[in-house]
């Protein structure tokens, strides 16, 4: 069968527009899924963007407390200090100068044991306190009071600290049942010198060793002799009397912080 010419140049024209028409539609259908596509996937990331953007300040301060944590020694109330020590301590009244001060009869040197109650404030490496001490020897006691300055290396845990010390001291015989019968005369200043570390269990609690130098300089006031009573051979009672000796004295401690 023959087609007619004139109509196969219709169906031609016919196809040339139905496909002149549809190529748009189709364009669209198939850049429709890509698009959704690109929609979907700028959605997604903005979150993920704003997520991100806002865990990043979060994990600076977190890294920041870090680092702090890490530079802290944990110390971070240490401003008022509680501090109780015991050890053992040698005395010489005569080491220095010694000057009419007792009868030789009159013990003045030896061994005991000591004890002692201390307390201060700390600012940074700087502690200011007062400390009372007494060491207990054959025949006699000398105790000791007096302000102090502390320097502290503040590393972590382990806290070396060199300590100086002014006050007031005293050679005598204690009475521990009735202090007011605490018998003296003998009186004066002392300076100090300790050294030691202290080794930190907590923020609030530390134990600790030193070694303290106490220079003493003491004075015994004249006496008044009764009729017939003679001064003991060598030092004339009725005259001031005057030593200047050295204590060594080796402690522990334990200490509150707050």
């Amino acid at each position: 069968m023959r087609i007619h010419p004139s109509r196969s140049r219709a169906t031609y024209a016919a196809l040339l527009l139905a496909s002149t028409w549809l190529a748009p539609l189709r364009a669209a259908r198939a850049d429709a899924p890509a698009s959704t596509a690109t929609s979907t996937a700028t959605a997604t990331a903005a979150p993920r963007a704003a997520t991100s953007t806002s865990a990043a300040p979060a994990r600076s301060a977190n890294a920041g407390r870090a680092a702090e944590e890490e530079e802290s020694d944990g110390r971070d109330a240490d401003l008022i200090w509680i501090e109780a020590v015991g050890g053992y301590s040698y005395v010489n009244m005569r080491a220095i100068r010694y000057d009419n001060l007792y009868p030789s009869v009159v013990a003045l040197s030896g061994s005991g044991f000591g004890g002692g109650l201390a307390a201060g404030v700390r600012f940074s490496f700087v502690s200011l306190g007062a400390r009372a001490t007494i060491a207990s020897y054959e025949g006699f006691d000398v105790g000791t009071a007096a302000a102090e300055i502390t320097l502290r290396l503040p590393t972590p845990v382990v806290e070396p600290w060199v300590r100086a010390g002014f006050g007031y001291g005293w050679h005598g015989t204690a009475n521990y049942d009735t202090p007011g019968l605490s018998q003296t005369n003998v009186y004066g200043y002392v300076i100090q010198a300790a050294a030691g570390l202290d080794i930190y269990l907590g923020k609030f609690f530390a134990i600790g060793a030193g070694f303290d130098v106490d220079i003493l300089n003491l004075s015994r006031q004249a006496l008044t002799l009764g009729a017939g009573m003679a001064s003991p051979t060598g030092v004339d009672l009725t005259k001031d009397g005057n030593a200047v000796g050295l204590q060594l004295r080796g402690h522990l401690a334990a200490s509150l912080h707050f």
